[in-house]
C-alpha cells in the first residue's frame, strides 16, 4: 500500500481519461449549437430547445465524470480500510 502512490507519482497519466472525455463532450455539443443558429423552437428567454435538452444531458455527463474522479481519488483509502477490517 505504501509503494502504490510512489509508483505512479508524477507520471501525469490520468487513467480515467478525464481531459479527453471533457473535450469530446464539448465537441459533441458543437453540432447542436451550430444547428440552433438556423432557427427552430426556443424556450422562454430565447434558448433553443435543442441546445437546452442536449446541454442538460451533457452537463449531467460532465457531472458523472467529476463524480468518478472523486470516487477514484478515495479508492485507495477505502481499499486499505477494507483490508484492515478483514484481517
Amino acid at each position: 500500500m505504501e509503494l502504490g502512490p510512489q509508483a505512479g507519482a508524477g507520471s501525469g497519466v490520468d487513467v480515467l481519461f478525464t481531459p479527453i472525455f471533457v473535450l469530446a463532450t464539448i465537441l459533441n455539443m458543437l453540432p447542436a449549437v451550430l444547428l440552433s443558429l438556423t432557427g427552430g423552437p426556443t424556450l422562454p428567454g430565447g434558448v433553443p430547445l435543442e441546445v437546452a435538452i442536449y446541454g442538460l444531458l451533457h452537463v449531467l455527463f460532465l457531472g458523472r465524470i467529476y463524480q468518478s474522479r472523486r470516487f477514484a481519488a478515495s479508492q485507495r483509502e477505502r481499499d486499505l480500510d477494507l483490508f484492515k477490517s478483514h484481517q
